[in-house]
């Protein structure tokens, strides 16, 4: 797969306790052009994240995982950040996780084994979202400063204004 500047410039986490998915998942990431941080400990990911997680862009996290799992990870990483998309991969079928999955904003469920070209397409989507929501939050500072800029333009305007009639006596 062609690798292009957005893709490069991508960090995707990959959390799983299986080695063997770990290396298949980081292979292939890599293979298109990510940049990957790969976590077999959950524990070891929320460390990071709570450090850097304005460096990551998605997170894939197992959900059955020993010590915490991925739901876990993924309700304090909802605390870290409301916005980093978190894809959630399971080999079974557990309702009731994949449920509680979707209540905490998971971004989208994988079933393992993962289907190569749907895990694409789903990164794809996810990373479409993020500069979505970074996009609107840059237009909304904008927004914010030429608000504040044309308040300050009209309290200026207003006190020479009021000079004006302080000059001239009218009331």
């Amino acid at each position: 797969m062609p690798q292009n500047d957005a893709t490069a410039a991508t960090r995707i986490m990959v959390v799983d306790d299986e080695p063997a998915v770990l290396k298949m998942l980081t292979t292939f990431l890599e293979s298109c052009g990510y940049r990957v941080t790969a976590c077999v400990s959950p524990m070891e990911a929320f460390e990071f994240l709570s450090q850097e997680h304005d460096t990551i862009d998605l997170v894939i996290t197992d959900i059955r995982m020993p010590e915490m799992d991925g739901i876990r990870l993924l309700t304090g990483i909802r605390h870290l950040s409301l916005n980093l998309p978190v894809l959630l991969m399971t080999g079974y079928a557990d309702f009731e996780q994949v449920v509680e999955g979707l209540r905490n904003h998971a971004f989208d469920i994988l079933l393992k084994p993962i289907d190569l070209p749907q895990l694409q397409w789903s990164i794809t989507k996810a990373l479409g979202y993020l500069k979505h929501q970074r996009l609107e939050r840059q237009y909304q500072l904008q927004l914010e400063e030429r608000v504040i800029g044309l308040n300050r333009l009209v309290q200026e305007q207003f006190e020479e204004l009021q000079r004006i009639r302080t000059l001239t006596g009218t009331p």
